[in-house]
């Protein structure tokens, strides 16, 4: 470990990286100061609130039965971390938080390039990691960041397990997995896949003979997992949650999908429904990084040959088996969040008509830099640059021209693609979208295929081609976000509004009527943010249900009629507040 620390201390931050990390974060700051308002509302409504009244356990649901159930424990640590700068302004502080997470991260990146590469790379795919769209997810109340951090200090800390000789070296990356599956539960495929590299890692050295580096990686894989799960369970057992009650980690939402993935019949009747949604998030993948994927299977597949025929290459330098070991430790982990991801969608798309054909690719924002940095490496260092370029156009010429009419691409769920988004697709649509930067990134495509051919400037040519999807891509996004708060921004003050006035109302004497729970609703709860029963009803419809008992005031958008007699009705933009007591409007 202290050599580890010893190699980070001598890895000294170019001033480039600095000045990208401030401009960055400059930047995100303006994003969140200038906007100040939820984009994903519904998801960090469930989040923010479960943190909030997290003292009040179920009772929350039972207020709004609707949400969907989170008991995340590394959020609400946060959550009261935030309270302690300003309870009044809590969101606020989270956004600037998440921010400062997202910048500080890139400094997790140099170091694996450093240490595993040259200081060129690193700092070329530091800084690139700074310009990825999904710097969008830092500017949410969602532990995103946190948990895309967590990703990339346990695959530094497996690496250099992996190079210890003494099988307790698993201990640290356990600790960290164990974290970042408090962070988002999908760390569950981090765990199989740092656990699988563990069994390997000893053969890719071949220090000891075959069956005693098999035996040894098998102990170390063992001990990673069941050092992992005591962390777990322990944390749970000191929360009191250790028989998985309550919610735990895996909410209900989850849970109904993890039932379906245990039954055999079911997995072997939608394989190949499975392997279709793991076909799209692989090509994807190959859009913004077919030369690191190509450096990753060739690596892989030497391993593979050397393994399957019993004949040991020649010793690798410190390096190349570095490299190595970093390579086999990415394959695994796509697989494990490629199949992940693909059997969740699956399972999801069956009960929902909006998740068929649906790229989660939220879940899979963490592989993205580890593929930055093979990709820059490769373009510098590969001599195939031909078979490279080649695959690039041709994955993007197949995702431009049919791949994306047959998947659903939205803004949240892909940022990092989202400038392959145009007018022509059915499933979702965006006011002035700017169809002509999709054919600009082909055109790089085809620069990078051709300086590839000329064996001149081919490297710069796939970083432009980069730094132009990565640019396309924060045009449309900018375009999307200045469109969604302009659509929610009456429905945001109106919450702002409200939430302010019955700031000292106590925890159900209210009902709030909402006609778009997922939607534009969703905008105002989150703004909104306090302790009260929430139903849905139909838009303009008519309200003549029974109170829940204690209540003595009504929230309901502005086209529904209340058919009960209120001794007060106010407006508050597009949402309406009836009081049947002699309070005022915000008494």
């Amino acid at each position: 470990m202290k050599h580890f620390w010893r190699q980070v201390r001598v890895a000294q931050v170019p001033k480039s990286l600095l000045v990208a990390m401030f401009v960055a974060f400059v930047i995100l700051v303006a994003r969140v100061v200038s906007t100040e308002s939820p984009v994903m509302a519904s998801d960090e409504y469930a989040y923010f609130m479960g943190a909030k009244y997290a003292a009040q356990g179920q009772e929350l649901y039972r207020y709004d039965p609707a949400m969907q159930p989170i008991d995340n424990k590394l959020y609400r640590v946060l959550f009261d971390a935030w309270t302690l700068v300003s309870v009044e302004r809590v969101a606020l502080v989270g956004r600037l938080f998440n921010v400062l997470v997202f910048v500080v991260a890139s400094l997790l990146v140099f170091v694996l390039g450093n240490r595993v590469f040259d200081r060129r790379t690193a700092t070329i795919s530091s800084i690139l990691y700074l310009l990825l769209p999904f710097s969008f997810y830092s500017t949410l109340l969602l532990p995103e960041v946190e948990f895309q951090a967590l990703v990339y200090a346990g695959v530094a800390l497996a690496l250099w397990a992996a190079a210890r000789r003494s099988p307790w070296a698993v201990l640290l990356p356990a600790l960290v997995s164990a974290a970042a599956y408090f962070a988002k539960p999908h760390a569950a495929a981090l765990v199989v896949g740092i656990a699988a590299f563990f069994m390997v890692s000893d053969l890719l050295a071949r220090v000891d003979g075959r069956w005693a580096a098999l035996k040894s990686g098998v102990v170390r894989g063992a001990l990673y997992l069941l050092s992992t799960g005591a962390v777990v369970y322990l944390v749970r057992r000191l929360t009191g949650d250790a028989d998985g009650g309550g919610g735990g980690m895996v909410s209900s939402f989850y849970a109904y999908y993890l039932q379906r993935l245990s039954s055999p019949a079911y997995l072997l009747g939608n394989a190949w429904s499975m392997l279709d949604y793991v076909v799209g998030h692989a090509w994807v993948l190959m859009l913004m990084f077919a030369p690191g994927c190509l450096v990753i299977a060739g690596e892989c597949w030497r391993v593979a040959r050397s393994l399957a025929t019993g004949r040991s290459e020649a010793p690798l330098a410190d390096d190349a088996l570095q490299r190595r070991r970093f390579a086999v430790l990415v394959a695994l982990l796509g697989i494990a969040f490629l199949a992940m991801i693909g059997a969740f969608t699956n399972a999801a798309s069956q009960v929902s008509e909006f998740e068929k054909y649906r790229l989660h690719g939220r879940y899979l924002e963490p592989l993205l830099p580890l593929l930055l940095l093979f990709s820059v490496w490769g373009v510098y260092a590969s001599r195939r640059l031909k078979v490279m370029s080649a695959a690039l156009l041709v994955s993007v010429l197949m995702f431009c021209l049919y791949l994306r009419f047959q998947y659903r691409l939205y803004p949240w769920d892909y940022p990092d693609i989202f400038v392959f988004f145009t007018s022509g697709l059915k499933h979702w649509s965006l006011p002035g979208v700017n169809n002509w930067l999709m054919w600009l990134v082909v055109l790089a495509a085809v620069a990078f295929f051709i300086c590839a051919l000329r064996n001149r400037f081919a490297a710069r040519a796939y970083l432009v081609y980069l730094v132009l999807l990565m640019l396309g891509s924060h045009v449309q996004m900018a375009n999307w976000l200045r469109q969604s708060a302009r659509d929610n921004r009456a429905m945001i003050e109106a919450g702002d509004m409200l939430g302010e006035c019955l700031v000292g109302t106590p925890p159900g004497t209210g009902l709030v009527l909402v006609d778009d729970r997922y939607g534009r609703s969703s905008f105002f709860l989150m703004q909104f943010a306090n302790l009260q029963h929430v139903r849905s009803i139909g838009k303009a419809a008519d309200f003549a249900g029974e109170l829940p008992p204690g209540v003595s005031w009504i929230i309901a958008p502005s086209d529904v009629h209340v058919e009960r007699e209120a001794l007060a009705r106010f407006e508050f933009g597009p949402q309406s507040l009836y009081r049947f007591d002699q309070a005022g409007a915000c008494q």
